[in-house]
């Protein structure tokens, strides 16, 4: 599981699924599908969350079977 820091990683996997936990205590996982210069957007149980960066407290990419 990578960790994501940056948005320049987000960015690198979009289309990909990750799990990420917030300064709020909220844990999300989803597939990112956008990150901008302050924010990524996962597509979390047919919804879509934007989340800021400086929220994520920490992020990683799920590996999924057959990506390695």
């Amino acid at each position: 599981e990578r960790p994501l820091r940056k948005p320049a990683h987000f960015r690198n996997f979009v289309g990909r699924r990750v799990a990420v936990r917030t300064n709020e205590r909220h844990r999300l996982r989803g597939e990112v599908v956008a990150a901008g210069e302050a924010s990524v957007t996962l597509r979390t149980d047919g919804e879509s969350v934007d989340i800021p960066y400086d929220a994520i407290v920490r992020s990683n990419l799920i590996e999924e079977a057959g990506t390695r």
